[in-house]
């Protein structure tokens, strides 16, 4: 079954959503007199647009809706976060979060280009836990505190 059609019609749905929720997010701060939000929604649609079009392109059929519901997220993400930005006195939070979302996308689209068989990463699905575990121990015990929270490794 091609699921192209379906996965298309999710993309078509967020990129309204995420015009919308910009042209209203920009009428609802226009007293604060935000920043543009247009070459932002710009980047992300160009970048989950060529990101939706490379997995197509690129790679055997996986699941149809990881795309779509990522880039949901992420759109609604920045839509957040453009619309905080100014009312913390940080304009321009919602381009760098636009930047930050068309890397991931870059990553993204960048793994589907590595040849070879991903499966062989199961291999090491518990060197991975144990990793993951010791990180999140390291942490607790070994962390700073910073705005109250105790997450982050002091290096340098």
């Amino acid at each position: 079954m091609n699921r192209s059609p379906t996965s298309f019609l999710l993309m078509l749905l967020v990129s309204a959503i995420l015009v919308l929720g910009a042209a209203l997010a920009q009428a609802g701060l226009s007293r604060l007199d935000p920043p543009s939000p247009w070459p932002s929604v710009g980047l992300l649609l160009g970048v989950f647009w060529a990101g939706w079009l490379l997995s197509l392109l690129c790679r055997p059929p996986g699941d149809f809706l990881l795309l779509p519901l990522a880039t949901l997220l992420c759109s609604v993400g920045w839509l957040e976060v453009y619309r905080l930005g100014p009312a913390i006195s940080a304009p321009a939070l919602g381009e760098r979060q636009a930047w930050w979302i068309a890397l991931g996308i870059l990553v993204f689209v960048l793994i589907l280009f590595v040849p070879g068989d991903y499966r062989v990463l199961e291999d090491y699905k518990y060197s991975c836990l144990l990793i993951g575990v010791f990180l999140q121990l390291a942490v607790m015990l070994f962390g700073i505190e910073i705005n109250g929270a105790r997450l982050w490794f002091e290096i340098g």
